[in-house]
């Protein structure tokens, strides 16, 4: 379970961990995950920007993103360098295009401990998909899966394509892309 597993490494304590995970889809159309996968530093950006104080007094972030199948995939951690306020009212919100001025913000680093992992680490969220930020000494999570790499399932074609209203704004991207191609060429 992550959480225990760190304490026994004594590396981060869990106390100090907490795991966020993002989904949403936005105005201008994109994910968290869409933003990791870019890999352009938007996706920080995201995470270091809260409009509520979610962060509390945790010194390390483990984030997570909804993968194409509705699993919870780890994509990094970070520890926190600082805690202040977004003053520019030109930042806006990489997901949703509004100015983030006021908002809580959280100055952070990339911590290589888990580099490996990324991408490839598969966690049970639970059932609390309503809270995406939670303690881990409070709510260990149990990993389901580490992949031997980092890859975007292939499109399964129109007919194996199965998604629910919920699941397909976390499909990949190249997926969506598909799919409204055969949409607009009707």
């Amino acid at each position: 379970m992550l959480g225990r597993q760190q304490r026994r490494r004594k590396t981060i304590h869990p106390g100090q961990l907490l795991l966020q995970g993002v989904s949403a889809r936005a105005v201008l159309g994109k994910t968290p995950a869409d933003l990791w996968r870019k890999g352009d530093g938007l996706f920080k950006q995201y995470q270091d920007i809260q409009g509520e104080p979610v962060f509390y007094d945790a010194k390390y972030i483990a984030n997570f993103v909804p993968g194409p199948f509705g699993e919870t995939l780890f994509v990094g951690l970070y520890r926190i360098l600082s805690k202040g306020s977004v003053t520019d009212p030109a930042v806006t919100c990489p997901i949703g295009g509004h100015s983030v001025i006021g908002h809580h913000y959280y100055e952070t680093e990339r911590v290589n401990l888990l580099d490996a992992y990324v991408g490839k680490l598969v966690i049970d969220w639970g059932s609390a998909y309503i809270k995406w930020v939670q303690r881990a000494d409070r709510q260990p999570k149990t990993i389901i899966e580490i992949r031997k790499s980092i890859t975007e399932p292939e499109y399964p074609g129109h007919i194996d394509f199965i998604s629910t209203i919920h699941t397909l704004a976390n499909v990949p991207s190249t997926w969506q892309s598909i799919l409204s191609m055969d949409r607009d060429s009707r």
